[in-house]
């Protein structure tokens, strides 16, 4: 989840929509996308490309709260759990 938090994106909650949450770069002036699809949690970008971030994953959501980005995923029967703060872009 270095990604997510790193610095140099700057990332801003947007919106969480299925199972895509949107964040908007400080930055990088462009929009970001956690995307989870076929057993695949990847990062990508409004231009185009990915990151893939986590694989063999069977569960997983995002919720945000309070400037709190919740994440948890199951992946090989085990469970993880992520918090990130980060603000929220209004």
């Amino acid at each position: 989840m270095n990604v997510i938090s790193a610095e140099n994106l700057a990332l801003q909650f947007m919106k969480t929509q299925d199972k895509i949450v949107f964040f908007s770069s400080l930055t990088k002036q462009k929009e970001y996308r956690l995307v989870y699809y076929n057993d695949l949690v990847k990062m990508t970008g409004a231009d185009g490309g990915y990151l893939p971030l986590l694989y063999d994953v069977s569960q997983f959501d995002a919720v945000f709260h309070d400037n709190l980005l919740v994440i948890d995923a199951t992946m090989q029967k085990r469970k993880y759990h992520c918090e990130i703060v980060m603000g929220k872009k209004e």
